[in-house]
């Protein structure tokens, strides 16, 4: 008996030891919230606290007041390890005195993720009781540039807020004693939609694979000072990225004929049907170019389009993360099973599925990878299968004439905090111009919800144009689909049709040359098909806008590319030209070709 008790004493203390440790790790993880910048008229003295979901948004709980931190100037407050992703605002002890836009206007719920061990970096631009203190400005601060940008280059910003126009000394970005370069910008417009450039649209800003990147937006009031930071320009290629070539050499026997094969990775934010990483056929073989930075850590896993038709192991279990670092070589790819081939999953009512270990046969008996389908991207097969949670599937059938093809629409809602912009609330473009996304609840609760185009400056509204109430999700857990159809967009201007003829072209113009339109209102592309003229049989070269607006301020014309662009008789480069306010018919002469004699 002395023995036994003597076991479960130490027993006792090993369990209190494990626990002290526990207590201990916990202390150690406390997360950060760091305030960099407060408003300049907060009132000396004042009191700023967090109130957020880990208080019960309690605007004045001293538990959550700020420090001072001597050292680097900032204030900070502490959060207990365990919360996961919070939500939070700044107070200055009640609601009335909530923070705000730089204009006094009402914003989001901060989130943030614990587990990013990372601290909470904010600035404060308002406060709901004081007058605003930096509405009408903001201030653009460029961190980085590419490591290639030639010395003594001048920056430029071109966007709506001045046409697209290039090379404009009022939008010059200007070198501070810290190696960084600033703009300060007006408010003339209430979301700014930019990008940066050396002087000319051909040396503008690139993304990190080097290729043209969708605009910058910012709106007037979420902040007063923004940074920014450019990965590379257009017209210098970066010699440090090379390509890599993801192979897949087999699948599983069983294999769906027609399935689609995606990379999804830290490239892609892990995304399983991103038609940009979908694997192309090639003989017996499937392909995916990836462009990436040498040496450069690329994860990922290959998917038939969503997260239950992943890759696995031949006894279905999961796989860690392929993982490879970018050389220019090739890397040939078995896969192995696939997670919803398992026999073990309800969903799998393939009456072969018991049957499909993984199988090795040469290349030269049979094709090991099954021929990949052409045509538009589609959703995935079995998209609209459930897997546990409640799902309602959202179709938009139709979209306003108004609407760009590279713009993205989003779902906003109560079960995302009404974020306009959410990335994973993006709806995916399918075939025949339509758009869907599934929505997953955990609840059979009643929702309600919005379409936007990323702001709620452009939020969908009805054929009038005037803004709408929120739609509604009806309570259960019927697995619906959703037909949508969207009349107009809030900021959607009235429109008219607008004929534009060149009455006049010069005798030299090449005869199989197309003449294009490129403007403010196509993000000045030089050969931009939607835009291109129609040589009619009188010799006259007509183009109709179906839906001219006041949106249409500045354009130019051109051959395909800015070296044949419409020049003046003395062949030098003539400025943007304005649209006015034409009735129904704008009459156009080129004078010559920048390019010929």
């Amino acid at each position: 008996m002395p023995e036994k008790r003597n076991i479960y004493r130490i027993g006792f203390l090993a369990l209190q030891v494990l626990i002290c440790m526990v207590l201990l790790f916990s202390s150690c993880q406390r997360k950060r919230i760091v305030v960099a910048a407060l408003p300049p008229n907060t009132p000396q003295g004042s009191p700023v606290y967090v109130a957020g979901s880990f208080n019960s948004w309690n605007p004045a709980d001293p538990r959550y007041a700020l420090q001072a931190d001597g050292e680097s100037g900032n204030w900070y407050v502490d959060l207990p390890w365990g919360f996961g992703i919070v939500q939070y605002k700044f107070t200055r002890g009640e609601w009335s005195n909530v923070e705000t836009d730089s204009c006094s206007g009402e914003i989001m719920n901060r989130t943030w993720d614990l587990q990013t061990g990372e601290a909470s970096i904010n600035y404060i631009s308002g406060w709901k009781d004081l007058e605003p203190v930096f509405c009408g400005k903001m201030v653009l601060v460029l961190e980085k540039l590419p490591e290639n940008t030639p010395i003594g280059s001048r920056i430029f910003l071109s966007g709506n807020i001045n046409y697209w126009s290039t090379g404009q000394k009022e939008f010059e970005f200007k070198p501070g004693p810290n190696g960084k370069y600033y703009l300060t910008l007006p408010r003339l417009v209430p979301v700014v939609q930019f990008k940066i450039n050396r002087g000319s649209m051909e040396s503008v800003e690139a993304d990190e694979n080097n290729e043209d990147k969708k605009y910058r937006e910012l709106r007037f009031g979420d902040c007063d000072t923004a940074f920014i930071q450019l990965r590379n320009w257009l017209d210098l290629p970066d010699e440090s990225l090379v390509d890599m070539v993801l192979c897949i050499k087999s699948v599983p026997a069983g294999t769906i004929p027609g399935s689609r094969f995606y990379a999804a990775g830290n490239f892609n934010f892990w995304n399983p049907h991103d038609n940009s990483f979908q694997f192309r056929q090639k003989g017996r073989r499937a392909y995916l170019n990836l462009r990436a930075r040498k040496q450069e850590l690329l994860q990922f896993k290959i998917t038939r389009g969503a997260w239950d038709k992943v890759e696995t192991n031949r006894n279905f279990g999961e796989i860690p993360d392929r993982e490879v670092k970018v050389s220019g070589d090739t890397l040939y790819l078995d896969i192995e099973n696939w997670l919803d081939f398992s026999p073990k999953d309800p969903k799998n009512k393939s009456p072969k599925a018991p049957d499909l270990a993984h199988q090795q046969v040469p290349n030269e008996q049979k094709p090991l990878v099954i021929p990949l389908p052409t045509g538009p991207p589609i959703a995935p097969e079995n998209y609209f299968e459930t897997d546990g949670f409640r799902k309602l599937t959202f179709i938009i059938e139709q979209v306003s004439d108004y609407t760009q093809e590279d713009e993205f629409i989003y779902l906003a809602g109560d079960f995302n905090n009404w974020n306009a912009s959410d990335p994973q609330y993006r709806f995916k473009r399918i075939s025949g111009g339509r758009y869907l996304f599934t929505l997953k609840l955990n609840d059979s609760r009643a929702h309600e919800y919005k379409i936007t185009r990323g702001s709620w400056e452009t939020e969908e509204a009805d054929q009038h144009g005037r803004k709408m109430g929120n739609k509604r999700i009806p309570g259960g857990y019927s697995q619906d689909t959703l037909h949508l159809k969207i009349a107009r967009w809030v900021d959607e201007l009235p429109f008219r049709k607008l004929v534009i003829v060149l009455d006049q072209v010069p005798a030299n113009t090449p005869p199989k040359d197309g003449i294009y339109l490129t403007g403010n209102f196509n993000n000045w592309q030089p050969a931009d098909e939607r835009y291109r003229f129609r040589r009619m049989e009188s010799g006259n070269y007509v183009l109709v806008l179906k839906r001219f607006t006041r949106n249409y301020k500045q354009f130019k014309l051109t051959r395909g590319s800015w070296e044949n662009q419409a020049s003046n008789r003395r062949r030098q480069q003539a400025g943007n030209q304005n649209f006015g306010n034409p009735e129904d018919t704008l009459f156009i002469r080129i004078d010559a070709w920048l390019d010929l004699d």
